[in-house]
């Protein structure tokens, strides 16, 4: 299996590492599919779900679509990743990002998550006012998303980093 090497806080990643990001990604679009069996210590490998919309709401299907290993990350037992499609947040996170999201975390006011709302899921910044509680992007040509009492609103993780695969 095909490993990306690199860190949670990419904008702080030093050139070096971008090239060698870049390096990998080109040799993982040209890496066969993942055979779950085939992977000596599954322990060290964070599951890469298909999608999470970062504008229109779509999400994943069930399974994962690939495996991937972050060596020096901690506690992968409750990372997952996911292909991001759409501009909703950028510049932060680009259009055809791999999100590293972690479950179990709270997801603080101003912080971005992964959210799904009424079987709609998101890649936005959570926030919560005196007016309620609101999804919001970063690219200010998208709408806020409001929270309303009977929606079917559950956090499914905190976003801690993210990486672009090279075309």
């Amino acid at each position: 299996a095909a490993e990306f090497k690199y860190l949670a806080a990419i904008e702080r990643t030093p050139a070096i590492i971008l090239e060698e990001l870049k390096k990998l990604a080109k040799q993982k679009e040209t890496t066969p599919k993942v055979d779950i069996s085939e992977l000596k210590d599954f322990d060290n490998y964070i599951p890469l779900y298909s999608r999470i919309s970062a504008g229109i709401g779509v999400f994943t299907e069930e399974e994962p679509v690939d495996f991937i290993s972050i060596p020096g990350v901690r506690n992968i037992e409750t990372l997952f990743a996911v292909n991001v499609k759409g501009d909703s947040m950028e510049p932060t996170i680009k259009n055809s990002s791999i999100i590293l999201c972690r479950k179990g975390v709270e997801v603080r006011n101003g912080e971005i998550g992964a959210f799904i709302v009424n079987n709609h899921a998101y890649l936005k910044r959570y926030f919560e006012d005196e007016h309620g509680v609101f999804l919001r992007s970063d690219n200010r040509e998208y709408r806020d998303i409001e929270i309303k009492a009977g929606d079917d609103f559950i956090v499914v993780g905190k976003y801690i980093g993210s990486f672009i695969r090279e075309e």
